[in-house]
């Protein structure tokens, strides 16, 4: 539980950052903004579907921390970048984790 709190709330803070970075680092571009976002959706909707096509991990622990770990450190390189040549690619990484971390944690809490 403590480590699911402790990444929702380090994933949200950047999460309320995240329009304005990409909108001061590009001079206001709308565009870069919303290629981002359409980056992390292909990345959850490709993640989903391999989630699907694979079933996932038989101990469901081990699903949820590597998708902590997998969006955790595509988050923070994502942070570190400076240009959408960085975020598009860290997007999609990050984003392919969620279906994992989420269906892990709800078949370890019997959702």
């Amino acid at each position: 539980m403590l480590i699911s709190v402790l990444f929702k709330f380090f994933h949200d803070l950047g999460g309320a950052i995240y329009d304005p970075m990409i909108l001061a680092r590009t001079n206001g571009s709308a565009t870069v903004l919303a290629s981002t976002a359409s980056a992390a959706g292909i990345g959850g909707v490709t993640g989903a579907i391999l989630l699907s096509a694979w079933g996932g991990p038989k101990r469901r622990v081990t699903g949820m921390l590597a998708g902590f770990i997998g969006a955790g450190v595509s988050k923070t390189v994502f942070g570190l970048g400076r240009s959408p040549a960085v975020w598009l690619p860290a997007q999609v990484c990050s984003s392919l984790n969620f279906p994992l971390l989420g269906s892990s944690r709800a078949a370890a809490q019997g959702i």
